[in-house]
């Protein structure tokens, strides 16, 4: 008799370990949020599908997972993107493929591991909430006690400070007084001003810095100083200080003057220059008005010095642009005391 037999020949698949492309070599990524790319591995053999794993972990020996992806191949790589990582820590990442062949489920080496590192948490400051005085309200001494609640700090920001404007119009273009403080740790900061026209309406209004980052200014806040000012404390007795000596004599004015004449920041002259015709202005009306040379030998951008004693080292030092190195940048006027460096004439 005769037989025949068929006969298939049975090939078993054969799966490779995928090639880590990008990132890698501990590169800094853009975003928290890492696409992950990796060439795909080799497969021997009949698949009827192939995907790709990809796992995330702070620890080299992936002892900890923070994000697992599970994707299908790619035509020549195959990618995935995380979710939000932790900011500024390194990361490790690897990827094994997964084959399904007539045997089943065939899971291939994971990869080599490869690192990246997230970028730094950007700095974000929101603006302050005016509490007191507003709405036209009788502030109850003059200089007035100013109360904002502290806004939103995000990411590590330097230590904050409030700036504070006063004017005369719900603006507050017509400046009257500029004043600082640090912001307070708890929710609320309350600075006493310098002391403001009698019998007024006034308005004011806020933002906060860290000497790179800014928030955005508060909407302005009416209110009215009383028409009998409390008479500020007596000098106490004692030798009238040394002529020349500090602190100067607070010249706000001239700033604002010459912020007014360069049209200073929206102009775009640039923040040396504006400092430059300021120191310019005041010398003319006080020689010992000039510029202050920094300790490594450099002119401080946005800081006038005030000579003492007729010395030219360790002047006083006044900064004169708020939030220079920022996106809004405002003329003021804040002193900081004799703290080195050499003076010169502007």
């Amino acid at each position: 008799y005769s037989a025949s037999a068929a006969f298939e020949i049975f090939t078993p698949l054969v799966v490779g370990n995928p090639t880590p492309t990008a990132p890698i070599g501990g590169v800094v990524i853009a975003t928290r949020q890492a696409t992950l790319v990796a060439a795909n591995a080799t497969i021997e053999g009949p698949a009827a599908s192939v995907a790709h794993k990809f796992e995330v972990s702070t620890d080299p020996g992936f002892g900890g997972i923070v994000a697992s992806m599970t994707v299908p191949a790619g035509d020549v790589a195959t990618s995935a993107t995380t979710g939000d990582l932790a900011w500024n820590t390194p990361h490790y990442w690897r990827s094994r493929a997964i084959a399904q062949g007539k045997e089943g489920t065939v899971t291939g080496p994971w990869s080599d591991a490869a690192t990246f590192r997230t970028p730094p948490q950007p700095v974000s400051l929101g603006a302050p909430t005016l509490l007191s005085p507003i709405s036209g309200a009788l502030a109850p001494t003059n200089p007035p006690l100013f109360t904002v609640a502290n806004g939103l700090v995000i990411g590590p920001a330097g230590p904050v400070r409030l700036f504070f404007h006063v004017g005369t119009d719900p603006a507050v273009d017509s400046v009257v007084t500029v004043f600082e403080a640090s912001m307070s740790a708890g929710g609320t900061t309350a600075v006493t001003s310098p002391l403001l026209p009698a019998d007024s309406s006034l308005y004011w209004r806020v933002f906060a810095g860290d000497g790179t980052t800014v928030s955005p200014w508060t909407a302005s806040q009416s209110f009215r100083t009383p028409a009998n000012p409390e008479p500020p404390p007596l000098a106490p007795s004692g030798p009238a200080p040394t002529p020349g000596c500090c602190p100067p004599p607070n010249r706000l004015e001239i700033v604002l003057l010459v912020a007014e004449e360069t049209g200073y920041p929206e102009s775009g002259i640039s923040v040396f220059d504006f400092t430059q015709a300021v120191a310019e202005r005041l010398h003319d009306e006080d020689s010992n008005w000039g510029r202050r040379i920094n300790g490594n030998g450099n002119i401080g951008k946005d800081t006038i010095g005030y000579r003492v004693d007729g010395s030219d080292d360790n002047p006083y030092k006044v900064d004169i642009v708020a939030g220079a190195s920022g996106s809004s940048p405002q003329p003021h006027w804040a002193e900081e005391g004799q703290i080195g460096g050499t003076w010169i004439a502007p």
